[in-house]
């Protein structure tokens, strides 16, 4: 099946992306290895990272790439504004990370 270009990208941009999107979670918990397992593997990504905390870490991580690899970059954009306006006020206790 030959893909669009759009896709193209947003699949290149998300293999791109996926290596720093698990470096933004703490992999030494086993429980993150065992979603990032899940997510890769899943045929229901949404279905998924719903069953995560909104608004927290992972669940941008996860909605952001999630975005990006279905291809809606302006939802990933969005989101990825609105998690730095959090992370950067401090406003989640996430100590600026």
């Amino acid at each position: 099946m030959k893909r669009e270009p759009i896709q193209a990208v947003a699949a290149a941009l998300a293999l791109a992306v996926l290596p720093l999107a698990l470096c933004a979670l703490d992999l030494s918990d086993k429980s993150d290895i065992r979603f990032a397992e899940a997510y890769a593997f899943s045929t229901n990504r949404a279905a998924l990272i719903a069953t995560l905390s909104p608004g927290s870490k992972a669940w941008f991580t996860y909605s952001i790439l999630d975005a990006q690899t279905e291809g809606r970059l302006a939802d990933a954009d969005a989101l990825l504004n609105k998690w730095d306006a959090l992370r950067t006020t401090g406003s989640r206790g996430w100590d600026n990370a």
